[in-house]
């Protein structure tokens, strides 16, 4: 592999500051040297920025007097909810006390009609349970779990992400021809997005790797020259072939469509 290509394969990890010195002098001294690879690390850096600006937790960023005065308004509204309520309730115990005093002959009346009701009651509640169908019973007693959201999440990008490696790999475009993939750098944009809203949910270490891996593919999906030559699909198919990431992704989707029971075996592996 010449000084070239090797920059253009590592343009991603340079711009991320993740490689070793030596290999980064290396490619900052080829890029300096260099319009096209100058070019597409400016893209690059320029993307990034893009992207972490979409993915800002807007409220982390509000200051602490926001929060406070958010909390005061909160404590108004109930303060000044509560005399309304009081009022209420002064008026029953008046109500109450004056037919203590005054009428005891309704007293036992309304005595009477309390234990009717409340007898009414429990008879009611009783019956109804009793003739609840079992279907009913038994979907009272399930528990939707707080992480199925994200097992469907995920499994629907490593769903894209398999159809997107898949159509990579049946191009079928010779080297040199022309390659019109602007469909392929559409849906590359969208994954990485989402790869960006998934790191930012605890995952696990495999499912985190993996989505660094395809994260790579896809910023250089994004940002070739397709349309000019196939020497830059080339080389993305040449990273998918030495990361396994098609067997990979397919293994990741299969996991996350059944998490109760393959999700464990995956991380385990």
């Amino acid at each position: 592999m010449n000084e070239h290509a090797r920059a253009k394969a590592h343009l991603y990890e340079f711009v991320r500051n993740e490689l070793p010195e030596e290999d980064r002098q290396r490619i900052e001294r080829h890029i300096q040297s260099c319009n096209q690879c100058r070019e597409e690390a400016s893209t690059l850096s320029t993307f990034f920025q893009e992207v972490d600006k979409a993915t800002i937790d807007w409220s982390a960023q509000q200051p602490e007097e926001y929060w406070n005065t958010f909390a005061y308004s909160v404590q108004a509204r109930i303060t000044k909810e509560e005399p309304a309520q009081a009022t209420a309730i002064e008026r029953f115990l008046e109500w109450l006390d004056s037919v203590i005093t005054f009428r005891p002959r309704d007293i036992a009346i309304a005595g009477a009609c309390c234990i009717l009701l409340l007898a009414g009651l429990v008879a009611g509640k009783y019956f109804l349970q009793q003739e609840k169908p079992p279907s009913q019973q038994q979907a009272a007693r399930q528990v939707v779990s707080p992480v199925d959201s994200e097992y469907i999440r995920l499994h629907e990008y490593f769903r894209r992400s398999r159809a997107l490696l898949v159509g990579l790999a049946n191009s079928g475009l010779e080297e040199g021809e022309p390659a019109d993939m602007e469909a392929e750098q559409t849906i590359s944009k969208s994954l990485i997005h989402e790869a960006r809203q998934l790191k930012q949910q605890p995952l696990d270490s495999r499912s985190e790797r993996l989505i660094s891996d395809m994260e790579k593919i896809l910023l250089k999906l994004a940002n070739s020259e397709m349309s000019e030559n196939s020497a830059d699909l080339e080389l993305i198919r040449d990273g998918i072939e030495r990361g396994n990431l098609l067997y990979k992704v397919r293994r990741a989707e299969a996991a996350y469509n059944q998490p109760t029971v393959m999700f464990a075996n995956y991380k385990e592996e």
